[in-house]
């Protein structure tokens, strides 16, 4: 992972006030960096198979999700409890994993967080 991508990766979570917790990870569910205050290390290949085997929910942390949306771009997923959101979006050959504030809509948030991966796909 090349600096210019992890300083990148801390810098999300000013574009949006909104936006929780950060983490990239790669092809096979490793997470690549994420910003210091969510570790998914456990749950990132979950993500990735939810992602890839259209699954209706994925578990980050303790909290399992419903996915809403599931297309080969990206994945959003929903707490029915209120306990937040979660986006991801390819970027380049990996895949940026966002959580959302459970008081907004995740499509609130989805236009930065599309932007930010667009950017890192340029540097990874």
């Amino acid at each position: 992972m090349n600096d210019q991508a992890v300083q990148m990766l801390e810098k999300i979570l000013d574009i949006n006030e909104n936006i929780y917790g950060v983490a990239l990870i790669d092809g096979k569910g490793k997470v690549l960096a994420q910003t210091g205050n969510w570790d998914i290390r456990k749950d990132a290949p979950g993500v990735l198979a939810t992602w890839n085997a259209n699954q209706g929910s994925v578990s980050i942390l303790g909290i399992r999700y419903i996915v809403v949306e599931n297309i080969p771009e990206r994945l959003i997923a929903t707490n029915p409890t209120g306990k937040g959101h979660v986006i991801a979006l390819t970027a380049g050959p990996a895949k940026l994993v966002v959580y959302i504030n459970p008081a907004i809509g995740p499509t609130q948030v989805l236009n930065d967080v599309y932007m930010s991966a667009l950017r890192l796909a340029k540097v990874l």
